[in-house]
Order: C-alpha cells, then sequence, then structure tokens
C-alpha cells in the first residue's frame, strides 16, 4: 500500500473515531461559542446525519501543510521541545469517555513538564483577533478541553497570521471552567445518543445543517405548536421592518446616484467618496438545483 492510500485509510479511521465522541474543535460549539459551527450542525455531524463542511477545505489542507513550521517557530523562541503528536491519533479521557482530542503536538518545560500545544494559521483579515491579551474564546475552549483530556495542566496555542507574522499564548487550566465544561459537554453528548435535536438558532451553520437533514419534503402537513402563533407575529413584524429598511436604502442610494449622474465619482465635503462605475459582468449558465423555500401563506 502507498504512503498516500495509508494516510488516506487513517483519515478515514479517524473521521469514524471522531463520531464516537466530543473533540477539541467541537467543544465551543457545544457552548454556543464557535463562530462556524452551531449546536445542531455538530449534533447532526455526530448523529451521522450530514458530513462536517471544513475538514476538506483548501484552508485546513494548508493549515496540515504549514502545521510543522508552526510547530518548529513555537519551539526556536520558546527554547522547548515540541514533538508532533501523530496526526490521525485520537486520545480519550480515561472518566468522561465522550471526551476525546487529536492535539497538534506536546511540549516540554523543566518546571512545569509536559503541555499540549495547538497550532493554527488563519489570513491576516483575523490578525485583529490574535493581537490582544488572549487568543480567541473558540481557541481557548480548544485547548481547555484537550487539556482536560490529556491530563496536561498548562498548554499553548500557536498562530501564523497572514504567513507573516506570528503569535502564541500560554494558557493555564482553568479548573473551574473545565467543570462546567464537563457537565455542558455531558449533556450534550445525551442528547446525540438519544437522538435529541438541539433547538435552532440564528447561525448560517444551523440552517446548513437543516437543509441538510430535511433537503425534501414529504408533501403532507403538519399541526405547528401554538407557540408558533407568536414566532408568526413576530416573523412579520420583522419582515415588515427589512421592507421599511430596504425601501429607505434604495432611495438614499438613489439620491446618490442622481447627484453623481453620469460621473464616476462624487465627493463629501468630509472627503468621503461614493464611486458609481460600470460594471460589465459576462455571461454564464446557472447550473441546476433544487432547494426548499420557506413561504408564509394566509389561512
Amino acid at each position: 500500500m502507498s504512503t498516500e492510500a495509508s494516510l488516506q485509510e487513517k483519515r478515514q479511521g479517524w473521521l469514524q473515531q471522531r463520531r464516537t465522541g466530543i473533540g477539541g474543535s467541537d467543544a465551543a460549539a457545544v457552548l454556543g461559542a464557535n463562530p462556524w459551527k452551531s449546536r445542531l450542525e455538530l449534533w447532526a455531524e455526530k448523529r451521522g446525519l450530514v458530513e462536517s463542511p471544513e475538514l476538506d477545505s483548501e484552508a485546513v489542507q494548508w493549515g496540515l501543510k504549514l502545521e510543522g513550521i508552526v510547530l518548529e517557530e513555537l519551539a526556536r523562541r520558546t527554547g522547548r521541545r515540541v514533538e508532533r503528536h501523530p496526526q490521525f491519533e485520537i486520545l480519550r479521557h480515561p472518566e468522561y469517555t465522550w471526551m476525546i482530542c487529536t492535539p497538534d503536538a506536546f511540549q516540554y518545560d523543566p518546571q512545569r513538564g509536559r503541555g499540549v500545544v495547538q497550532a493554527k494559521t488563519t489570513s491576516a483579515f483575523q490578525r485583529n483577533e490574535w493581537e490582544g491579551q488572549e487568543p480567541p474564546l473558540h481557541y481557548q475552549v480548544q485547548i481547555q478541553h484537550e487539556m482536560l483530556v490529556t491530563g496536561c495542566t498548562w498548554g499553548t496555542l500557536c498562530c501564523l497570521i497572514g504567513g507573516q507574522k506570528f503569535a502564541w499564548f500560554d494558557v493555564e487550566l482553568n479548573r473551574r471552567f473545565v467543570s462546567a465544561l464537563i457537565e455542558k459537554e455531558r449533556e450534550f453528548w445525551q442528547q446525540v445518543q438519544e437522538g435529541v435535536q438541539p433547538e435552532p438558532d440564528g447561525t448560517e451553520s444551523c440552517a446548513r445543517a437543516l437543509a441538510k437533514l430535511y433537503p425534501e419534503e414529504t408533501g403532507e402537513s403538519v399541526a405547528l405548536p401554538p407557540e408558533f402563533l407568536q414566532y408568526d407575529e413576530q416573523l412579520l413584524e420583522i419582515n415588515q421592518r427589512i421592507k421599511a429598511l430596504q425601501e429607505q436604502k434604495r432611495e438614499l442610494e438613489n439620491r446618490f446616484k442622481a447627484a453623481i449622474g453620469p460621473h464616476a465619482l462624487g465627493v463629501l465635503p468630509d472627503g468621503t467618496v461614493y464611486t458609481y462605475r460600470t460594471v460589465q459582468r459576462k455571461e454564464y449558465t446557472v447550473k441546476a438545483t433544487k432547494y426548499r423555500v420557506l413561504r408564509r401563506a394566509k389561512g
């Protein structure tokens, strides 16, 4: 078997194992603190109902390619011994068996002993998230989860930003926080095992999961609970407000367009510039697709 085929086989096994527990990158979603993934989408993934959309993304692939470089830089800057953890080897907490993780590396310090490491890469557009006193919250949740699973009392989050700037943060185990995290994860994992779907939220992730969970309709009707009368009123009010705001937006845009007229630019007294340029779009054919649309019909 070739090296590439062997890696693919290991990866498939790792993907299957990921469904047997809550990983470090899942922990923030359980708390509702993941900016890209909702509790409902994570639940659907763990139930095997949908595939994780980000695992094969180009950003993830480049992150894996650059991981070694990021870890080497951490070792150089700190003087610590940093050893990569096998890429597809999952670790599991001995007591809270639903808690799993795949650390990027472990590091060794003479005073503090072994610590866990998470190596990240991100675009320059996200640099503000890494330039404060603390790393992004969802990554803090991840490393707290991984410290608990691995038995480490400290760890490091490091990140290569835009391919040009390096940031790293040492983090101590917060026992009060991980105690609360254990309970939240326990509740979520029970929902997974019992098939109890989490409440939907307003995220794009939740909408994406629902579209995958219910791609086709049966043609039948269902009686909605009484509280949906209140949701109906709220949705009508919101849609009316959105319509009014859209009309106001168009009016203001039309005022700018009329004032600029045939010119390319309009300059405000404070120096702010509005452009009104011609854009040419090439002709293209949209591929056939099928999706469900929510609409309201009067009873």
